[in-house]
């Protein structure tokens, strides 16, 4: 009975899918402009491209607001007015050259290197795995990724496989243990907290369930490329990859589409990059075009003003809502309308524990008076709001309610409400 039934949804989803498709490629994807901040050497002390060959690789935002630049001369600070510059001279940085950034739940930095090994860095201490102190298996890496709920970092390494970091020890995926002739790997994304999705060049895409690896190519699936290089994974586990032949999409239910999207990114190529799910339940794509998917509707957004430099690298969007781009040594910014309030004093907030069970307190640490929280999700809904009874610089939440994942409270002091939210987990 309950095979019948899987078949049926199955063939329900595909049917629905290729409908919606026949209306994609009918619907009229719009073109719109877009106003960009840019910010490079010329007005910051970003490296500079051209000769010098910088370039940047990867940004992160840390609780209190300030946003972190990772890039081929250090790692750069931006509080919205100073910048600071951290390299291997003034800081614990074993190496200059950086190719990704990520930050965990606790607000700790990691950072891979060029060669330097894997940095972690809790804005006050510096700690690199290397070959002296570890058992890493190579010190390049190209791309990291988080496992917020037992805080594993999955790394790829440059032309050597994969790995995971448990905080102790590293182990390690190359051939013939994992499924690669080439090893050569972009990037992992990670579904559900167990289900690793991994970005290869030249082999297709792979997924690593348990101990069980399986390989996506022209051969056995609908991936009509040669090489992934950025995948998204959204709240219902919609899998996203930009590939050099457009967007390959593997739904909740397993149901798989090509979509050729080099129509309306670019007629120059179908190779699209960057992509990430945004807090707003939108697909953001980046190419040489920028392109969103929301509610099955699609945007095409023109980048006239960037297109003279080539075509946009990689996306992040900030805890405002607000989306980032960049590509090579330019980074731009975009303001983007968000659900989610945004207050203007700053005060400093702590919650204990995080990632939580039922109960969770936050606290003041300035001792400021808390009058009230505001809980929302992840699309900006709010979904609690408690007065301070009690009084004082802690307030305590029952959250058995809520369901497991990520939530951004907002602390009311002394009649301010606060701008720096806090994120917190549900177990």
């Amino acid at each position: 009975m309950h095979n019948n039934i899987n078949i049926f949804l199955m063939k329900y989803c595909k049917i629905l899918l290729i409908i919606l498709f026949v209306c994609f490629l009918n619907h009229n994807v719009f073109s719109q402009d877009l106003s960009w901040i840019m910010y490079d050497h010329t007005n910051s002390p970003l490296p500079a491209g051209g000769t010098e060959g910088g370039y940047l690789a990867g940004m992160v935002e840390d609780q209190y607001g300030n946003k972190w630049i990772a890039s081929s001369n250090g790692l750069f600070k931006w509080n919205g007015d100073v910048w600071t510059h951290y390299n291997s001279e003034n800081s614990g940085l074993p190496h200059d050259v950086m190719h990704c950034i990520a930050i965990d739940k606790n607000d700790v930095m990691w950072i891979g290197t060029g060669y330097g090994g894997l940095t972690r860095f809790d804005g006050i201490n510096w700690f690199s795995y290397d070959y002296s102190n570890s058992n890493i298996p190579y010190t390049e890496i190209i791309s990291i990724s988080i496992n917020n709920s037992n805080n594993e970092i999955w790394m790829c390494l440059y032309g050597c496989g994969i790995a995971k970091f448990d905080g102790n020890s590293f182990t390690h995926y190359i051939t013939p243990d994992s499924p690669w002739e080439e090893d050569l790997n972009y990037e992992i994304g990670i579904e559900n907290d167990t289900t690793v999705w991994v970005t290869t060049i030249g082999v297709g895409l792979a997924r690593l369930s348990g101990n069980e690896w399986t390989i996506f190519d022209s051969t056995n699936s609908e991936l009509s490329a040669t090489s992934s290089l950025y995948i998204a994974i959204d709240y219902n586990n919609n899998k996203y990859v930009t590939t050099n032949n457009g967007l390959f999409i593997i739904d909740q239910y397993g149901v798989q589409t090509m979509l050729d999207t080099g129509y309306f990114v670019s007629s120059q190529s179908k190779a699209i990059w960057g992509i990430i799910a945004t807090s707003d339940s939108s697909i953001w794509i980046a190419g040489h075009n920028l392109i969103n998917l929301k509610n099955g509707e699609w945007q095409n957004f023109s980048l006239a003003e960037i297109q003279p430099y080539g075509m946009l690298y990689h996306l992040y969007e900030d805890r405002n809502g607000n989306l980032w781009a960049w590509i090579l040594n330019k980074l731009y910014y975009l303001e983007i309308n968000s659900n989610i309030p945004n207050f203007d004093s700053y005060v400093q907030v702590s919650a204990c524990p995080n990632p939580f069970l039922d109960i969770i307190k936050f606290n003041s640490i300035g001792n400021e008076n808390i009058e009230s929280i505001s809980l929302f999700d992840m699309s900006g809904r709010l979904v609690h709001f408690q007065n301070n009874t009690q009084g004082g610089s802690n307030i305590e939440m029952n959250g058995s309610f809520l369901s497991q994942g990520c939530y951004i409270a907002y602390l009311q002091t002394n009649g301010s409400k606060v701008k720096k939210y806090i994120k917190i987990f549900k177990n």
